[in-house]
């Protein structure tokens, strides 16, 4: 079966913001977060995974075993030596933050313009996603509701490969942002969406099952030639 992956952006309920007139870059940054991992040689502690791959507290890569859960500095099983040191690590930039420097390198027009001054009042990210750029284009991207931009995004999204997806709401609009990995974003202004939606995360099973019977249907077609 082709190798799918799937990404989303951080999709928690930092992206969940509601646009007010306090809300900035600076109060809204989030804590570094940690992956999870336990000692071989003492598995009763939990301790947090730093960028090189040992521990906070120094203990070697080579004798932990990773978990697929963030580091939890609350819970009682926490390493107190990586619970201090995660708690002065720095603090990391929202959602909005990241997809603002992302967007920086579209095209300058108004769409771009206007969509900086959403993300910068907190305006909800709705979905932010990774994957084969055909699937996205029929399931998320809404190109038949786009009001302007829909032939650019069309035709990026219309490529065999992968790409990202995000969607940010504001006001009467929603916003469409394509992510090539090789190129500059591309925006597009789309009605807003009129229905309750829950963002989905990278292991929603929603997402998976659907890009994965894709991209199994695509080899299906592929051997059948």
């Amino acid at each position: 079966m082709t190798d799918l992956t799937v990404r989303c952006g951080p999709v928690d309920t930092s992206l969940s913001h509601a646009e007010v007139a306090d809300w900035s870059f600076a109060t809204a940054r989030e804590p570094s977060r940690f992956g999870a991992a336990i000692a071989r040689s003492e598995r009763e502690t939990e301790h947090a995974l730093g960028d090189e791959g040992a521990t906070l507290c120094g203990v070697a890569e080579q004798a932990v075993d990773a978990h697929r859960h963030f580091f939890r500095p609350g819970h009682p099983s926490a390493c107190p030596v990586c619970r201090e040191r995660a708690a002065a690590a720095p603090t990391q930039p929202s959602g909005q933050e990241r997809l603002y420097d992302i967007i920086q390198a579209a095209a300058s027009g108004p769409v771009r313009a206007e969509l900086s001054s959403a993300l910068q009042r907190g305006a909800n990210i709705r979905l932010w996603i990774y994957g084969p750029a055909r699937g996205l284009a029929e399931h998320y991207a809404r190109l038949d509701e786009i009001v302007e931009g829909g032939p650019a995004v069309a035709e990026a999204l219309n490529v065999d490969g992968s790409i990202g997806l995000a969607t940010v709401d504001h006001g009467r609009w929603q916003f469409v942002i394509v992510l090539p990995d090789n190129g500059p974003p591309l925006i597009a202004r789309a009605a807003a969406y009129r229905s309750s939606v829950v963002v989905l995360k990278a292991d929603d099973p929603r997402v998976i099952a659907r890009l994965k019977a894709e991209a199994e249907a695509r080899d299906e077609r592929g051997r059948a030639r």
